[in-house]
């Protein structure tokens, strides 16, 4: 029996290639899942929830203090960061689509620069360090910050097909919108991080880059347009100590050799059912290089499955992943709010029993 470790402790070890004495464990839910756990585990709040799943991970975040947001009369709105969004309902909740693009009539780079963009001091951190200590008063939890994108929110402003031709046709356009994102992150991330000073393990950049059926753009035009500002925004993230975790869904196995060249450490969140997401020959070509993060299953096990299946999956999924270490486990994408509570109830419950293959 391998000695206990704290939850920071298990995931260091995992990232480095070790073998710790359970795998690790992350969460991540849509809004609507939270009460269902709580109810079905008699539990008052998240972070109880959290405890009874022994989830290793705490996020933690600045909070918005800027100008309220914009209404409209048909009940679209501008968010924080300056998208137009609606809020569309589905059988199980709610989601915020896109209503509109602010950015789908700019014609230059000046029109670009002239955008009314989201201030780095819109955000407030002053009370990162007491939550830091509140959070460590449980125990020591690893901790994450959610450090940014520039392909999604870039195309999220000019509308996806207009975004892909000026890759194409006009880059010059596209360049200044995700620079314009790039420079925000780097100057939100430095703020987050100095006021973490030092404790933040893991920064969470993302961008979708993958269908279900493969690249949503060309690995080419990715290397060239895209590329270069993750690079900029991951050595600024790198300063402040923490690993780097890159998150895109889909089929994005021709882009995984180009996002370890770019500073990735951690690869999030290997959507099994993608064309081309083969878990054990991504293990057996990237162990040595880089650590995986989710794997579950979120379009059938999760959802449609039985317990049964759902522990025959984790068990999978250490076995391949896990082996030696370089392991997060967690679902592939938010537990969406059609997931019944007993099957991730029986996710966390079967990893923290279930050995780590050395």
């Amino acid at each position: 029996m391998k000695e206990a470790l704290s939850s920071r402790e298990r995931v260091a070890c995992a990232l480095r290639h070790q073998s710790p004495d359970r795998t690790p464990l992350f969460i991540k839910a849509e809004k609507e899942v939270w009460p269902a756990l709580c109810d079905y585990l008699g539990l008052e709040d998240n972070e109880a929830v959290m405890q009874r799943l022994g989830v290793d991970i705490r996020t933690i975040s600045p909070h918005y203090s800027g100008p309220a947001l914009e209404w409209f009369e048909d009940g679209s709105f501008i968010d924080y960061m300056g998208h137009h969004r609606k809020i569309a309902e589905h059988p199980y909740g709610t989601y915020f689509e896109y209503a509109g693009f602010p950015l789908a009539e700019a014609q230059t780079v000046d029109d670009v620069y002239a955008h009314p963009w989201p201030q780095v001091d819109w955000w407030d951190v002053s009370h990162i360090a007491d939550e830091i200590a509140a959070l460590d008063r449980h125990g020591e939890y690893c901790l994450l910050y959610e450090a940014g994108a520039v392909f999604e929110p870039g195309w999220g402003l000019r509308g996806l097909e207009r975004f892909l031709i000026d890759m194409a046709r006009q880059p010059e356009i596209a360049q200044a919108i995700m620079t314009r994102w790039a420079d925000f992150w780097i100057d939100l991330g430095r703020k987050v991080l100095e006021a973490a000073d030092g404790r933040v393990d893991i920064a969470w950049t993302w961008d979708d880059v993958g269908t279900q059926g493969g690249p949503m753009i060309s690995p080419r035009m990715w290397e060239k347009l895209v590329k270069p500002h993750h690079v900029r925004l991951n050595q600024a993230l790198k300063q402040y100590g923490a690993k780097i975790m890159y998150h895109s869904c889909g089929s994005i196995r021709p882009f995984i050799d180009g996002f370890v060249d770019m500073g990735v450490e951690i690869l999030n969140p290997l959507q099994p059912r993608a064309e081309g997401m083969d878990l054990k020959w991504i293990k057996a070509t990237y162990g040595n290089r880089l650590s995986f993060h989710g794997g579950m299953d979120i379009q059938h096990t999760l959802p449609h499955g039985t317990v049964e299946d759902v522990a025959a999956e984790v068990c999978e999924r250490i076995e391949v992943l896990g082996a030696g270490g370089g392991y997060i486990l967690a679902p592939a994408h938010a537990f969406q709010a059609d997931t019944p509570p007993e099957n991730i109830v029986a996710m966390y419950d079967t990893a923290r029993i279930t050995p780590v293959p050395a």
